[in-house]
């Protein structure tokens, strides 16, 4: 059974910690900026703050996942595991369906009853919810949320750096671009603008 620290304590946090025991990983405990060391999540301890991620892998021979959502915390969060050669987990529900010829990155958390179908690429440290659709021939891209109840359809790019909002399905073939943020209950039927929010059913960039 491999060790693993949680890097956030919060809700995705501690929902990941169910995940990753079903995946057979003995949580150690949390990583996280904003509770102090010793501080008790649902039972486990907060072993230390992100500053010192190489140390607490080091000392506990644990691996890593980011289970922060917000998204310009969690790409410096890649960056730093990337720059100290950190070891992430990666975690996928034995519910979900993964078709072959798709492609997982590393530190990638997948949630229960999602499909990941032919010729999908989810690249590294992306978390997608429950119930999520990833299509045919789909890229994810890097540190990139999907909230639950997402369908990303056949052919579309999702780049890097975005979030998915829960209940929004993207039509095909379509181009979202990387810093985006997608409302809940969306249904995105045009390409979308980086750094940009859009919301709505059609979808419209609302700033």
């Amino acid at each position: 059974m491999n060790n693993l620290i949680i890097i956030g304590g919060g809700r995705f946090g501690r929902f990941t910690r169910c995940l990753a025991e079903v995946c057979q990983f003995k949580v150690l405990g949390f990583a996280d900026d904003t509770m102090s060391p010793g501080t008790i999540v649902d039972d486990l301890p907060v072993l230390g703050n992100t500053e010192i991620l190489d140390e607490l892998q080091t000392k506990h021979q644990a691996q890593l996942i980011i289970c922060i959502s917000h998204m310009a915390k969690r790409k410096a969060l890649a960056k730093t595991c990337a720059a100290q050669n950190l070891t992430l987990a990666t975690l996928i529900h034995p519910t979900v369906i993964q078709y072959p010829r798709s492609k997982i990155g590393k530190g990638v958390v997948i949630q229960p009853y999602s499909v990941i179908q032919t010729g999908a690429i989810i690249e590294n440290n992306v978390l997608i919810e429950e119930s999520s659709t990833i299509g045919v021939d789909v890229l994810i891209g890097e540190n990139s949320v999907l909230a639950p109840h997402v369908v990303v359809t056949g052919g579309t790019r999702v780049e890097k750096n975005c979030f998915i909002g829960s209940n929004t399905t993207i039509n095909p073939d379509l181009h979202i671009a990387a810093h985006g943020l997608i409302g809940s209950g969306s249904t995105v039927i045009r390409d979308t603008e980086a750094n940009s929010v859009f919301a709505g059913a059609p979808a419209k960039k609302i700033r």
